[in-house]
């Protein structure tokens, strides 16, 4: 079986300038080419955040800063 290291390709897309969104899609490409599926949260320092999967659903929330909560489940599909 192959390893995508999903965490690891973020980190490091990031450290070569990619924005958050645009990292995780890419852990999640490697992922669907070694025949998987999954999704992740990841969220900066800074407070970007992003939720992205290539599943059927994947379940997710969040607190905005307003106070707001915004809960996601399988609703959405990519």
């Amino acid at each position: 079986f192959g390893v995508a290291g999903f965490s690891h390709r973020i980190d490091w897309k990031m450290r070569y300038g990619a924005p958050l969104a645009a990292a995780v899609a890419a852990a999640l490409d490697a992922v669907s080419a070694l025949g998987g599926d999954g999704g992740g949260i990841a969220i900066t320092p800074d407070g970007t955040f992003t939720a992205s999967f290539n599943s059927p659903a994947m379940a997710r929330g969040w607190r905005h800063g307003s106070g707001q909560v915004v809960k996601l489940f399988p609703a959405e599909t990519p």
